[in-house]
This record gives structure tokens, sequence and C-alpha cells, in this order.
């Protein structure tokens, strides 16, 4: 009789003792994931039961971000070293509670947050803990995973064919596999050629100087593609079809590739075949309508000749801001004189100008406001120019790989 009594008292004590361990009870909510440098908030719940006056709730933050605070329920808050600080005299009534704080990330290149607390507080004198659960708070864009893209394929072929009287139809034929997206043929005509559109499939046609281009932002599914235009060089400086040379160029995984446009026998008078094409910029180019052309600047003095500022080749996407082009060289002394101008230039030859540029930005935004900051200098119409690699692009196609937005 008396040891099932002493089992019964101990069956007792404990379930008691159990009781009083889960009489407190803390909970926490946040996101999964928050934008670089933005900020979430954190809401706490602690179910306290019954006890009353002294108690804390710390939380340990990591380099990079910043505390501050929503709801406090009465308790003093504090933020230093890293550590956020609830501190209580005395404890809410009621059963539970919430308080709350927000978490700002400062830290652009903080990948995780882990958020996690501790709530103290004192049970007859002696002090108790209870930890919360961690909870991770991913920054940034979640990743999407992407099939495998792959390998794109093409053939191109040039046809010409003679129409008499030195007027040639240029027939261009694509044969493709998994190309889509950007695309460009671009074909070197001899200088003083005409050129006239036959066949475009939908691609935006220029003829610049000695560039004939057609250009898809969206390559039609069609296969094989077949474009054509007519090339009259009767007043050309080189009346030869089989200089006509070109390539095939296109957009896999962000990178541009490009296939050289290989040459038939020319029907009719012209037997000759392509051949040793002249290889011409990598780079897909969309003639860009948006920004004016160079500008040849005035008659220039003669000037101290100083040593021009020479870039050095960029790597990848980048963006600056042309304000003069010329035939010969100009130095500092020429822009402090005639346009108040002393800070610091590239200069670079293109397509047989000398031409002078400043800045350099990945952002296009940026570039288009320097270009906006140098009114006062009044250069002859200062514009915004791309590079890839060090060579120039169009700044359409600079936005298109870079996924930025053109601004006004």
């Amino acid at each position: 009789m008396l040891k099932t009594a002493f089992v019964t008292f101990n069956l007792i004590f404990v379930v008691i003792f159990s009781v009083m361990l889960e009489d407190v009870k803390v909970t926490q909510e946040a996101p999964d994931r928050v934008k670089r440098e933005g900020e979430f908030t954190v809401t706490v719940e602690i179910e306290k039961g019954s006890i009353t006056g002294f108690a804390k709730y710390q939380v340990n933050l990591p380099v990079g971000v910043e505390a501050i605070e929503v709801q406090s329920q009465g308790a003093t808050f504090t933020y230093a070293q890293h550590k956020a600080k609830f501190i209580w005299m005395t404890l809410p009534e009621g059963d539970k509670f919430q308080i709350k704080y927000k978490v700002k990330v400062t830290d652009p290149y903080l990948a995780i947050i882990p958020l996690t607390g501790t709530f103290s507080y004192l049970d007859e004198n002696k002090r108790m803990t209870v930890d919360v659960n961690e909870k991770q708070v991913y920054v940034g864009e979640q990743e999407v995973a992407t099939e495998e893209i792959p390998d794109p394929k093409a053939s191109v072929n040039r046809t010409i064919t003679d129409l008499g009287n030195q007027k040639y139809l240029v027939t261009v034929v694509i044969d493709k596999e998994n190309i889509t997206g950007f695309a460009k043929i671009q074909d070197m005509v001899p200088s003083g050629s005409k050129v006239e559109v036959q066949q475009d499939m939908g691609a935006v046609f220029s003829k610049v100087d000695r560039k004939v281009k057609f250009i898809w932002m969206d390559l039609p599914t069609a296969n094989p593609l077949e474009v054509s235009y007519t090339v009259d060089m009767s007043s050309a400086s080189n009346k030869s079809p089989t200089d006509i040379n070109g390539e095939f160029a296109f957009l896999h995984k962000g990178e541009s590739q490009k296939v050289i446009i290989g040459s038939e026998a020319l029907a009719a008078a012209v037997e000759e075949t392509q051949e040793n094409a002249e290889v011409i910029d990598s780079t897909p180019v969309y003639e860009e309508v948006v920004e004016t052309t160079d500008v040849v600047v005035e008659e220039i003095p003669p000037v101290v000749d100083e040593s021009p500022v020479i870039p050095e080749p960029s790597q990848g996407i980048d963006y600056r801001v042309q304000i003069l082009a010329a035939h010969r060289s100009v130095q500092s002394p020429y822009f402090q004189k005639y346009h108040s101008f002393s800070k610091a230039f590239n200069v670079e030859n293109h397509e047989g100008w000398v031409k002078y540029t400043v800045g350099d930005f990945s952002v296009y935004k940026d570039a288009r406001n320097h270009r906006n900051s140098l009114t006062a200098h009044k250069f002859p119409g200062p514009f915004v120019v791309a590079y890839n690699d060090g060579s120039r692009i169009t700044v359409q196609e600079a936005l298109m790989i870079t996924n930025q937005q053109w601004v006004k």
C-alpha cells in the first residue's frame, strides 16, 4: 500500500513538473526570402503562462543587417553589436503576447540571414531560458532551374545571280537548328553599290555604308530561311561580286555566335567562288535610331602635343559618351579652349574617324545621365555608345544582352 502511494506521488510530480516546463513557449514568423538591400518584419509570439516579473528576449543577427523596433509590448528595445534585445522589468498581463521587429539588409552580398532567439525569465529566482527554432531567410531572387539549352547548328550559303548591266541578285539561305531570338545577317558590299531588299522574312533591313543587314529580334521558325537583295555595282569602286562577304550572327546562352556565309558558284556570267571571306565584327549589331551620328569637328587650330588617353580593352558590356569625332587628332588644350572641358577622355580610331569618349559605365542609365551632365560644355551632339569586350556595338544590342531598359 505504501509502495503504491509512493509511485502515485511520483507520477503526479512528473506530470506537474512537465506542465511547468511546457508552460513557456516561443515561436517566430518571418518570410522565406527578402530582396537585396530590402527589409522584412519578424513576429515573435511568447506564451508565458503564469510567469511575471523580469524577462528578456534576445536575437543575434549577422553582420550586414540592422534591427529596428516595431512593437515591444512595454519592453525596452536596444540594438548594438548585432544583438537586438527586448527587456521587461514586468512582463505584460495575459497568457501570451507578440513583439515585432524589422530587419533591414545593408550588405548587398549577403546570402542568408539566420534568425535565432532566446527568451529568458526568472522562476523563483532561477534563470530559465527558452530557445526559439531557427529560421533562415534567403536574400535575393530565387534561382530558377533552367532546362539545358541544346547546342545550335547553322549552315549559311550565299548565291549570286548575274542580272546583267553589273546588277546582281544576292540570295542567302540559312539552314538552322536550336536558334531562336536575336539574329542578324550582315554582308559587306563594295563601296558605292546600290542595294534594294527583295525578301526580308520579317527582318529589319538596312544598308549603312558597305554593310547590308537583316536583323531579327525574334528569328522566324521557318527552316530553311531565305532572304535576298539586289546590288547594283555600276557605280561601285570594286565591281567584282565575288568580293561580297559576310556572316550570320546570333545569341546562344547570352553570348554572340557567328557563322561565315559561304558562297556558291555565281549563276550566269560570273563563275568564281567566294574564298577567304573578310571576317567582320563577331557581335550582332542592331542599328541605333535613338542616338545621333558622328559630328565633324570644325577646323582645329594647332595645339601643344600631349599624349592621348588610350582606353584599356574592357570586359563584357560597357557604355561611354562620345563627345567628338574628327579626321585628325586633338589634345586636351582644344577641349579646354573651345568647350571648357578639362577632364580625362578616351581616344580611339573607328571606321576612319578619331573618336573621343568619356566615362565607363556598366548601366546604360548612368551613361545617359552623364551625357546630360555635359550640356554646359556645348559639345556638338554627345551621345551614348556601347562596347562588348572593347568592340563597338549598338546601344540596342547592349541593352538586349544585359536585359536593361532604354531610357530617353
